[in-house]
């Protein structure tokens, strides 16, 4: 085996390197103060100051500007609480059947062709819990159990509570497929508010006028009709024949008149019978005439 041999070095000492910590002269200026001053000018500032945004009606499309108020966090977590949720039943109620002509308006008593779900809406709760809302129906297959809603407030706005009985009857049903109801609860939900409008505007008019609205509305799919509509209690006080024992009707109103006239087919010519009034003829004078508040609507004498 052959030796190598790798050359030597050559004999020149090494330059030293010399750290240089001395000041620089005075009289030149830093190198950031050589800068141009359009780059200067150049150099933004970012401001955390809030923006000053108007206030106007947090409603339609304003209600962005709406703050959502999570309360206080928590001092040891930082989170912010949980909202609470209350909870309500919602459940069917069925209404007897009564022997009169199921035209017109009291075709919502006729179960053979129809099936009529009438919503109840309440406004006044001091809790929850006690919240049992009911939907009468003259469909006598809608089992009665209650189911259980939640809520984050103590008592539901109209909205939730029409949305939450539409959920109910859409769930207990079996002829509506999953497709048809997506499409249509919308609907059915602005129409029931729609008709909530048209009671209260109309039954608390103060005149004599024979107009009437109607409390329902038909909805139909295929060969299935649905009466929708909102629940006024007829409330007339029946007497049972051989007992000293009273009773309300429960009964569904169909209609609504001026000065809060509502009652069933069974029992509004009896609520609201022919009364004399007082009106001016031709000539100025007065003279008594007839008025019927309720006329005959309902196929009865």
């Amino acid at each position: 085996m052959e030796e190598i041999i790798y050359p030597q070095p050559p004999d020149v000492p090494l330059t030293p390197i010399i750290n240089d910590n001395t000041p620089p002269p005075s009289n030149i200026a830093p190198a950031s103060a050589n800068l141009p001053k359009d780059e200067k000018e150049n150099t933004f500032l970012v401001s955390l100051k809030k923006p000053d945004v108007t206030m106007p009606k947090r409603s339609g499309y304003n209600k962005i500007y709406e703050i959502c108020h999570l309360g206080q966090p928590d001092t040891i977590t930082g989170s912010f609480p949980e909202k609470k949720n209350y909870y309500f039943a919602v459940s069917f109620k069925k209404f007897h059947m009564i022997r009169i002509h199921k035209t017109g308006h009291n075709k919502i008593y006729n179960y053979r062709r129809s099936k009529s779900f009438f919503i109840e809406i309440t406004d006044q709760s001091s809790n929850t819990n006690d919240i049992h809302l009911k939907i009468h129906t003259n469909d006598y297959l809608m089992s009665t159990a209650p189911i259980s809603y939640n809520s984050t407030s103590v008592l539901p706005n109209t909205k939730y509570q029409i949305s939450k009985q539409l959920q109910h009857f859409f769930s207990a049903q079996r002829v509506i497929p999953r497709k048809i109801q997506n499409k249509y609860f919308n609907l059915i939900r602005k129409k029931l508010l729609e008709r909530i409008t048209f009671i209260k505007s109309h039954e608390d008019k103060n005149d004599h006028h024979n107009t009437l609205t109607k409390t329902f509305f038909n909805f139909s799919y295929k060969k299935y009709r649905f009466y929708f509509g909102i629940y006024l209690p007829c409330q007339h006080v029946t007497v049972h024949k051989g007992l000293s024992v009273t009773s309300l009707c429960d009964l569904p109103s169909p209609i609504v008149k001026s000065n809060h006239c509502h009652r069933c087919g069974l029992h509004f010519h009896l609520k609201y019978p022919t009364k004399t009034i007082e009106v001016r003829n031709n000539e100025g004078n007065i003279v008594d005439n007839d008025y019927t508040c309720c006329p005959n609507y309902f196929g009865m004498p």
